[in-house]
């Protein structure tokens, strides 16, 4: 069952924590300061939503469409990033196998997120075993697109948030 939500105000300050809402229609949702985290929000349409403030922190965005949400001073640490990002404080794209979506400090690829800082040493000689060890086409890939990602990032790097 999908949950319409549009048009309609979500008090802000809402407790959502923990909550199933995959699949929901949100778009323009006034969900500021609630509290979503660890909630369930996997192929959500969030676009255009107010989530300025809210708690995200273990949230799973998979595949959730966040265009155009307004997410300033959300808690992001820990949340699954995979999702159409706003392009503001979650940026996001696809290469061949994995997608990836970055925020100010955190990148995730595929299912593994980690800080950008422990993705730039991807090339050192452990960086190499690290990765080898993630996927058989992790090498491969990594050397096909990591200076391209983190090219990415250092030119158009995501707005901080909490």
């Amino acid at each position: 069952m999908t949950t319409v939500v549009k048009g309609h105000k979500i008090e802000p300050y809402a407790n959502l924590r923990d909550t199933d809402l995959s699949g929901a229609n949100l778009i323009g949702a006034d969900l500021r300061n609630a509290d979503l985290s660890g909630a369930v929000l996997s192929g959500a349409n969030l676009r255009n939503a107010h989530l300025s403030g809210a708690d995200l922190r273990g949230a799973y965005l998979n595949d959730a469409n966040l265009s155009g949400a307004n997410l300033r001073n959300a808690h992001l640490s820990g949340a699954d990033l995979l999702c159409t990002g706003n392009m503001k404080e979650i940026k996001s794209l696809q290469f061949e196998k994995w997608g990836v979506a970055y925020t100010y400090d955190t990148l995730q690829i595929g299912c593994k997120k980690h800080s950008i800082e422990r993705w730039r040493r991807w090339d050192t000689p452990a960086g190499k075993v690290w990765i080898d060890n993630m996927d058989s086409d992790a090498t491969e890939w990594a050397c096909k697109f990591m200076p391209i990602v983190l090219m990415l990032i250092d030119t158009s790097p995501a707005r901080p948030t909490k």
